[in-house]
């Protein structure tokens, strides 16, 4: 078994790889309000898990206000997105 060792647990994590969205996402701030193709996935299930995530900030992506949706279209999975512009606040979501 393995030694015990006390210490702190470091800042939890907000998803694996979750930096990847910050730079997939980034074009879609040139063009407010369109939407995009984002991700396909193999299943509906993960993409809208996807989705879900990165609506709920599961994920980092970027300062602003954003929406995504799930859809299956002819049989591939997609994640949409589209960048709505800066939060109210001037600060990251």
């Amino acid at each position: 078994m393995d030694e015990i060792r006390w210490e702190d647990p470091p800042p939890k994590a907000t998803g694996s790889g979750s930096r990847v969205w910050v730079t997939k996402l980034a074009p879609l701030r040139e063009h407010p309000k369109r939407w995009a193709s984002v991700a396909i996935f193999p299943t509906s299930s993960q993409a809208a898990n996807a989705a879900g995530a990165l609506r709920g900030g599961h994920y980092h992506r970027g300062p602003g206000r954003w929406e995504f949706a799930a859809r299956t279209v002819e049989g591939e999975h997609h994640v949409y997105a589209r960048y709505l512009g800066p939060d109210e606040n001037g600060g990251a979501l």
